[in-house]
């Protein structure tokens, strides 16, 4: 046992990628899924914040805004948090009419 050196840095190398697992597989990812039928008016999507809150997105495509709104699950009450209006985000020009053509 002369020589630890190379066994103590294998240790720490191992601790360290261990621990880099750890944080990888923690991370929480939001999940949607589009249903072609159902495409429509509203789009939403779920995204857990903690484990008594979750924050609902909601975008209408027909008034093109965007809105937050969060669940607290232990009062059971929905509060609107932010609207945005997409037409702003995107700068959202409308088709011009070009003579002897229809609207693109």
């Amino acid at each position: 046992m002369a020589n630890k050196k190379p066994l103590i840095l294998a240790l720490v190398l191992f601790n360290a990628a261990l621990v880099g697992m750890l944080v990888v597989m923690h991370v929480q990812t939001a999940q949607a899924q589009v249903i072609p039928s159902a495409v429509g008016r509203f789009a939403a999507v779920t995204q857990l914040i903690s484990d008594d809150a979750s924050l609902v997105w909601v975008t209408d495509t027909v008034s093109r805004r965007l809105a937050c709104y969060r669940l607290d699950s232990k009062s059971r009450q929905l509060r609107g948090v932010k609207q945005i209006p997409l037409r702003s985000v995107f700068r959202y020009k409308e088709p011009e009419e070009q003579p002897g053509r229809g609207v693109r």
